[in-house]
């Protein structure tokens, strides 16, 4: 548990530049406003958030219990030099026999480019590796390069072609499955 800003925050892991902790009630406006942002949303499969206050809904019961995640998590992500929050990230298993976990992430558009998505993949992994995944799998769209290109920075390779339906809407992607094993 550590304090940021003026609330307290469990990390579960850092970077050189991040801390990422798990998501609190009082990050829900933060993220319904970055995942509803047509740009910085518009590749997620989350849906477009109207307001904090509907994604803390629909998150309720996970963020009331964060001290008993185990196989999937909901982080915030602060920059350390000056606990802004700057994104959010998920991992979760999603089969546990052959010990393969997902991942998803965000990052703020105001700090695109800087190397914090880059570096938030590879801390993923890291913590990942703790939880005993052999190989982590994240869903990209083909249109997302940048995104691509965060994930072939950290190892990962293509799997599959395959394609998804971003939720709430009637939006399509083409879409790589891409994995990396450990």
């Amino acid at each position: 548990i550590y304090v940021l800003g003026d609330v307290m925050k469990n990390i579960r892991f850092s970077t050189e530049r991040l801390n990422i902790a798990d998501m609190q009630f009082s990050d829900c406006d933060y993220a319904a406003k970055e995942w509803g942002n047509e740009i910085s949303g518009k590749y997620m499969c989350d849906p477009f958030y109207k307001n904090g206050e509907e994604l803390r809904d629909i998150l309720k019961d996970e963020l009331e219990n964060s001290e008993k995640w185990t196989d999937d998590f909901y982080f915030s992500v602060f920059k350390k030099e000056n606990d802004e929050i700057i994104g959010t990230a998920c991992a979760f298993e999603v089969e546990k026999s052959k010990k393969i976990w997902g991942i998803g992430y965000s990052i703020k558009l105001t700090e695109w480019n800087k190397g914090y998505g880059a570096e938030l993949v590879n801390g993923l992994c890291k913590f990942l590796k703790l939880h005993n995944a052999e190989i982590i799998n994240t869903l990209i769209a083909k249109e997302n390069i940048s995104s691509l290109k965060i994930c072939f920075k950290n190892g990962f390779e293509i799997f599959k072609e395959t394609e998804f339906i971003k939720s709430g809407t009637d939006i399509k992607y083409s879409a790589y499955e891409l994995r990396k094993k450990l």
